[in-house]
């Protein structure tokens, strides 16, 4: 680069300085949904940078280079990674970044009797993706995937019975 400096007699006197161009950085990262709203964050930039700056889209920040953030709420945000390199170059990438609540299991039975059909019936809230598959413990070593079983138990007694889901 050079600048030239020329006074009204027609007489210039150039200055020149060689520069360097570095290879810019580019900022990428990749998510992974931990549970509970809880999101591992992986930078995936280029460059090896030397400075992260995240913005979770929630008013919180940090600037750990693979972070782990928990919202306090589900829904979607605009996640920032902003990385500067040793050279003092910057960029920033902006990504959505859909968090979500982990469904809760519920359910009620009816006509608890020994010999009658037992009816279970499921009250589980989906949060909001919908739940996909229902597994049920009856207490006695028998299990069903329906997500409203009927089961006779064959002798009286107390039974634990538990329903996982997923969504």
């Amino acid at each position: 680069v050079c600048l030239t400096v020329s006074d009204g007699n027609n007489t210039s006197d150039p200055f020149c300085l060689e520069i360097e161009v570095e290879d810019d950085n580019k900022a990428d990262f990749t998510y992974e949904d931990l549970g509970d709203r809880q999101i591992q964050f992986t930078d995936a930039s280029t460059n090896a940078p030397s400075f992260w700056i995240w913005d979770f889209g929630d008013g919180n920040a940090n600037g750990d280079q693979n972070p782990v953030h928990t919202y306090a709420l589900a829904g979607n945000y605009s996640v920032s990674l902003t990385v500067t390199d040793t050279n003092n170059c910057s960029t920033s990438v902006i990504k959505n970044v859909e968090v979500y609540v982990p469904p809760v299991a519920f359910f009620s039975a009816t006509n608890v009797c020994e010999g009658n059909t037992t009816s279970f019936i499921d009250l589980s809230i989906a949060n909001p993706l919908p739940i996909v598959s229902w597994t049920w413990d009856f207490g006695d070593g028998n299990t069903s995937a329906s997500q409203f079983p009927n089961y006779i138990y064959a002798s009286p007694g107390a039974y634990y019975v538990s329903l996982t889901v997923v969504n």
